[in-house]
């Protein structure tokens, strides 16, 4: 029956009727989810519900459009096929997941284009989006959400379908601006799917197929969807967002299910190998996966060699890679590698490959660099041919060409386009033949691909269309001048295809902003706007653009002159940074970098690749790295540099410079640090100052859980419960401040009584019958925060262990603030993980000993103090703050109470991307950071509710100012005091400059604890309100996720 069907509902049908019960798709939706499934006769019920309602809305005689804005499931599966089963032309799309300018575009583009009259989406997806969508819909066009529709199809009227109508438009060709809908037959999808079938498949009962591929993607439609369907098989399937969460997920799904066919572009396999630990790949058994294809961008023998060797104790076997070569226009398929069979591999001279060379291409020497994959040859009811693209004429084995094909899977052409479908499909020798664009070679009847004539990027298996990048920069990104930007595809030395820019800029632009942030500001908006940074970015003399003599743009001259370096560039950024840039002080960027400098920013910054043009903030530094960079130059080398000196000089050779300044006036032996030393404990060590202020506030009200610490690690999998007890014995062990308690000794001294490391008391709870364990678990944890610790007996830590389900569990942590605070978790999180997975795989913990202990660092910090340190910092606080400090009184619904309560809410806001980048925008502009923006616009805002000019807000700070404190567990954050006056008439560019420069100078004053500087002041306590400030502004750092144990 399968090879006399003549189109998809005669064939879905009849395994409805042989095999009712076969489950046809299989849906992994969620890892705590058991798959949704699908058989063949709820697949092709809900086709005909379907279908009864296009026929109800659209009239029976066919031919009208629908667009599907699906997720992944079976809902698209129905709804595509209900399409065919009307006889009205699916038009296969995506689900509106965001509100993403240019992915808007791009489906407005297609309903412009196609002028459907039904959209078929979920409700909610409807519900946002549909008043977006609604003025390119044409005159009574309407949208359906798909889970409204009733089941039951009894009004459906299956019509005669005439296989050479259209079946299907695929969207995958054109830009935004101008999408190509390529028309699919009827005839064509069914000639394509039997080439593949009898190409891939010799024993379909055994085939077990898997896909991640989106259904709206060619690849994912006709191989990952319709092939499974025309064997009558079982698909599981997969969302794209679900793969690319977690890239495992498909390697287990194929593990699971025993896999044999499966696939997908390039970067899938090389995301495995950088997502998938060797350790996880022990857990996974790929033993059956017998045809693993790759396609649809090109194909890096590089990526191949390495999956294969990364899985191969997993079972996978080389001989299951299988490179492909297919395209819409040709329906998919064109040809592929034979199966079980290693693929071919040419070595070609890569200087020859591109179109017209006169020599064979074809290179002998086995050593050549150019290392193409063969993708088999077609089918023999199909042909192709490599031509000149220039003459037309065909063209000799091994001489490089355009690649056509001919053949019954070839499409119909373009929708409502025919100067495109002339110029794609034309007459030759009698046959109709399809111009593909790409460059390819023919050797030994198989087929190499080499490139591409059209200007196309392809990335991570998305095409991206050179106009559609220029035209979103020309709106997103205001220096740039219309019409004069290029993006263009570029390579790097592995193979890799990335996006390329050439932008002339004018010298207008040139003299308000540099070249690093010229690229930054179109680096940000690329990577907005279509997820992607780009490779190259060439900054250009006005008038340098290449272009033809009737003014046509010339991009890939572009490329070549970016690769030549003709190009009339005046700065080019590859990479993230600056190459070969004018600078105005050659002599700074030319000065040897100091070993200590270049050392500091490499630690720092975690980058090995610095260079002196290298920008401190554009390379990932932040407020908290400036200090951390600091720290380590004034203590090795003696110094007293400021956070401003970065600030001001933040490019690695500007820095080098002024460091290099400081140290030809300064002994530098002589005032070198000696660093925090470590102290006797023959005697309890004595309280640090914040010790001391939680020691006191405790006093007050014992029984208070405001300064309880709680979070809380979801740990998936299997756990180790021996290797989890170990690991938080051996950080007890490891760090003093947790195994602390606090006390007044004889002499009435408040003093740190450090205990012998005992094992950690680690509380376990089932909840996994529970009938609400996440309600549970919230409940466990709120009454782990409330409950009192005592400072002077201890514990000062409590460890929850919650079993939410056998492979889920919950460790919920809650630390009292006077041993830890926000940097001691990350510190925590990222030694539990290194010491879990040693003790995990029964190997020796390899953490680097501790400098010193959180009461070396007490004691060093009052000494440094009293040295005079203090009264230096004193001084500044006091000409700071002034004498008179005012309460801020913000307008309130009820009275401050007598006493606080330390009661409160949490209110989230996110800012959207437009914004976010402007403000990022605004403070590059400001020379600040987007912290010091943010606190000014928290400050204005102040100001409008409160009426008040005087403002001072609290900023905790690290307070890890000196190295050894880095990796401490303890409490070091310190309060500083931001003071401003906030006019209504000033502007809020003078407000940045005046919180800029009040922020800089805290940073060099940050030592002063802030108990310290209350007693100076003689603030007396009231219990309603905090001294010195009332609010206060931080700024979060993310805590590590996705940590594999």
């Amino acid at each position: 029956m399968r090879d006399q069907a003549a189109h998809f509902p005669e064939l879905v049908g009849f395994y409805a009727q042989t095999q009712p019960d076969r489950i046809a798709l299989r849906h992994i939706v969620h890892e705590d989810q058991a798959p949704l499934l699908t058989t063949y006769a709820q697949l092709d019920a809900r086709a005909r519900s379907i279908a009864a309602c296009l026929q109800q809305h659209l009239g029976v005689q066919g031919g009208e459009r629908c667009v599907l804005i699906l997720p992944t499931g079976a809902d698209y599966a129905a709804a595509f096929l209900g399409c065919l089963y009307a006889r009205v032309i699916a038009v296969p799309a995506f689900a509106p997941e965001y509100n993403r300018q240019t992915h808007l575009d791009r489906l407005t583009g297609i309903l412009h284009d196609a002028a459907p009259q039904m959209v078929l989406g979920r409700r909610e997806d409807l519900d946002k989006f549909q008043h977006l969508l609604q003025p390119f819909m044409p005159a009574g066009g309407r949208f359906a959400a798909v889970e409204e529709i009733a089941d039951g199809h009894a009004g459906f009227q299956a019509p005669l379908i005439d296989t050479a109508s259209l079946a299907f438009l695929q969207y995958t060709s054109g830009s935004t601006s101008a999408p190509k809908g390529v028309m699919v037959s009827h005839d064509n999808l069914m000639a394509n799917e039997i080439a593949m079938a009898r190409h891939f498949i010799s024993d379909p009962a055994s085939e077990s197929w898997v896909s991640w591929l989106p259904l709206y993607h060619d690849m994912g439609l006709m191989c990952g969807l319709l092939l499974p369907l025309y064997y009558g098989g079982t698909l599981t399937m997969m969302s794209p967002n679900y793969f690319l969460g977690r890239p495992a997920r498909w390697l287990e799904a194929m593990s699971q299910y025993g896999g044999t066919f499966s696939g997908g572009p390039d970067f899938a396999y090389r995301l495995c190998v950088e997502r998938i630990k060797p350790a996880a790949v022990k857990g996974l058994v790929l033993d059956r996966w017998s045809l693993a294809f790759s396609g649809s961008e090109p194909i890096r023998i590089a990526t191949l060699d390495a999956f294969s060797e990364h899985f191969e104790p997993a079972g996978f076997n080389r001989r299951a890679l299988t490179p492909s070569y297919g395209l819409a226009e040709a329906t998919l398929y064109v040809s592929a590698a034979e199966r079980d069979r290693p693929f071919g591999i040419k070595h070609f001279d890569g200087s020859q490959l591109a179109a017209g060379e006169a020599a064979e291409a074809v290179f002998a020497n086995q050593n050549a660099k150019s290392r193409l994959p063969g993708c088999g040859w077609c089918r023999p009811d199909h042909d192709l041919r490599i031509v000149d693209p220039a003459t037309l004429q065909r063209l000799a084995p091994g001489h490089v060409g355009e690649i056509w094909i001919t053949g019954p899977s070839v499409a119909q052409g373009y929708w409502q386009n025919a100067e495109a479908t002339a110029q794609t499909f034309v007459e030759e020798d009698g046959q109709r033949w399809l111009r593909s664009g790409d460059l390819g070679i023919a050797s030994d009847n198989e087929l190499f691909i080499t490139g591409r004539l059209k200007d196309l990027i392809i990335l991570n298996g998305q095409n991206l269309y050179p106009q559609d990048i220029e035209q979103a920069l020309e709106k997103s990104v205001e220096l740039l001048r219309r019409g004069r930007i290029a993006a263009f595809p570029v390579t790097d030395e592995q193979g890799v295809e990335g996006v390329g820019l050439a932008l002339e800029i004018s010298r207008n632009v040139r003299r308000l902003m540099k070249p690093p942030m010229i690229c930054d500001a179109v680096r940000d908006a690329v990577s907005e706007l279509f997820l992607v940074a780009p490779k190259v970015i060439v900054l250009l003399e006005p008038g340098a653009l290449p272009r033809t003599t009737s003014g046509k743009l010339q991009r890939s001259a572009c490329r070549s002159g970016w690769q030549n370096g003709s190009l009339d560039s005046f700065a080019i950024w590859q990479d993230g940074r600056l190459l070969d840039a004018d600078s105005t002080d050659v002599s700074v960027e030319a000065s040897p970098l100091l070993s200590e400098v270049r050392a500091a920013w490499q630690e720092v910054l975690g980058k090995s690749d610095l260079i002196a043009a290298d920008h401190f903030f554009a390379r990932g530094g932040d407020s908290v790295g400036v200090v951390q960079v600091l720290s380590r130059l004034n203590s090795e080398l003696g110094l007293k540099l400021e956070p401003a000196h970065l600030f001001e000089h933040p490019t690695l050779g500007a820095f080098n410079a002024h460091v290099a300044a400081h140290l030809s006036t300064h002994d530098r032996s002589a005032e070198a640090s000696a660093g925090v030393p470590r102290i006797s404990r023959d005697s309890d060590p004595e309280q640090s100052f914040a010790q001391q202020r939680l020691w006191f506030l405790a006093q007050l009200e014992p029984d208070s859980s405001a300064y309880h610490l709680c979070g809380q690690l979801s740990l998936n999998g299997a756990l180790d419960d021996a290797a989890l007890q170990r690991s938080l014995d051996d950080l007890a062990a490891r760090h003093e401040s947790l195994r602390t308690t606090f006390a007044i000794d004889a002499n009435e001294k408040l003093v740190q009584r450090i205990h012998a490391p005992v094992p950690v008391l680690v509380e376990r709870h089932y909840l996994s019958e529970d009938t609400d364990p996440a309600a549970a678990l919230s409940e466990l944890a709120r009454a782990a925060v409330e409950q009192p610790m005592d400072l002077q007996k201890g514990p000062l830590w409590r460890v929850l262990n919650v079993r939410l389900a056998p492979d889920r569990q919950q460790l919920v942590l809650v630390l009292h603030h006077i041993i830890a605070d926000g940097w001691s978790v990350q510190v925590m999180l990222k030694e539990f993980a290194a010491l879990y997975s040693a003790h995990a795989k029964g190997a020796q913990p390899t953490l680097p000993p501790l400098p010193v202990q959180y009461a070396d660092f007490a004691a060093w910090q009052r000494a440094r103090l009293a040295g005079g340190e203090g009264q230096r910092q004193l001084a500044y606080w006091r000409e700071q703050l002034g004498d008179a400090q005012t309460v801020l009184n913000l307008p309130a619904d009820r009275p401050r109470p007598a006493q606080q309560s330390h009661r409160g809410a949490r209110y989230a806001i996110a800012l959207d991307r437009d914004l976010s980048q402007g403000l990022r925008d605004l403070a590059s502009r400001h020379g600040a950071t987007l912290f010091m923006v943010m606190l000014a616009a928290y400050k204005t805002l102040l100001q409008r509710y409160s009426s008040q000019t005087d403002l001072r807000v609290g900023v905790p700070v690290a307070g890890r100012t000196c190295t050894e404190s880095e990796g401490l567990i303890g409490l070091f954050v310190n309060t500083l005091v931001l003071r401003s006056e906030v006019s209504p008439q000033q502007s809020f560019s003078t407000l940045i400059e005046a919180v800029r420069h009040t922020a800089l100078g805290a940073q060099h004053h940050q030592d002063l604890p802030f108990e310290q500087l209350v007693e100076a002041f003689g603030v007396s306590r009231n219990l309603s309100h905090n001294p010195l400030c009332q609010v206060k502004f931080t700024q979060q750092f993310p805590l590590p996720q996705n940590v594999e144990m």
